[in-house]
């Protein structure tokens, strides 16, 4: 039979033998759980260093995606601006020769005169009179601006050197623009209605009506 003295050991050792067991349940138990956060911490790295490069791979096929688009708009915009630009040179270029194939200009044509012009593109300047010449100094007003639109003046920076009826319904005069000495000779005719439109403009060699301006109504 043993002792009680053998009984205490043994008692003593099973409990050391029970302390050891438990320690090392909640050491493996520790372990096990560091081992877990830095599993769990190494995933979260990993995982978001994925993200960001995904993000980065995104933005940098979005540039490329944008920039493209702007330089396709820029292509588009700048080959509609030529476009429209091609067609206006060539409305302008139309226009310009009808107006260069309309007008009918030839040289000489008389004593002291240049060339002259004739447009059938004319037209009359239009009238407040309801019959011709009803007031003398309307009739002279829209006379004077038949001219100037002959030749391409204003009626404020133009001189009428000379101007008269020639016969009942026409008229002649002779104008310079302001501060230039070049001269010419316009022929009116009048349109019932209409007013007076022009029919030729001569230019002259010398203004032949002096260098004081004159009418006769």
């Amino acid at each position: 039979m043993k002792s009680n003295f053998d009984q205490s050991r043994e008692g003593m050792r099973s409990m050391q033998r029970s302390k050891r067991r438990k320690t090392n349940i909640i050491l493996n138990g520790l372990i096990g759980l560091v081992i877990l956060l830095i599993i769990i911490v190494s995933v979260n790295i990993f995982s978001g260093n994925n993200d960001n490069q995904e993000k980065k791979q995104e933005q940098k096929v979005e540039k490329k995606v944008s920039s493209s688009n702007s330089e396709n708009d820029a292509k588009t915009a700048s080959g509609t601006t030529k476009q429209k630009q091609t067609k206006n040179t060539q409305k302008t270029t139309g226009d310009n020769a009808k107006e260069d194939t309309s007008k009918v200009v030839t040289t000489g044509g008389g004593e002291n005169v240049k060339g002259t012009i004739e447009d059938p593109a004319w037209e009359p300047v239009g009238t407040t009179q309801t019959e011709p010449f009803s007031s003398e100094a309307v009739d002279w007003d829209e006379r004077v601006k038949a001219l100037a639109y002959a030749t391409d003046m204003e009626t404020s920076n133009m001189t009428v050197w000379y101007l008269t009826r020639n016969g009942s319904d026409q008229s002649i005069g002779t104008v310079t623009a302001k501060g230039d000495s070049q001269a010419y000779r316009v022929y009116l005719v009048w349109k019932d209605g209409k007013g007076w439109m022009p029919t030729k403009v001569e230019e002259l060699i010398e203004n032949d009506k002096g260098k004081t301006s004159a009418s006769d109504n």
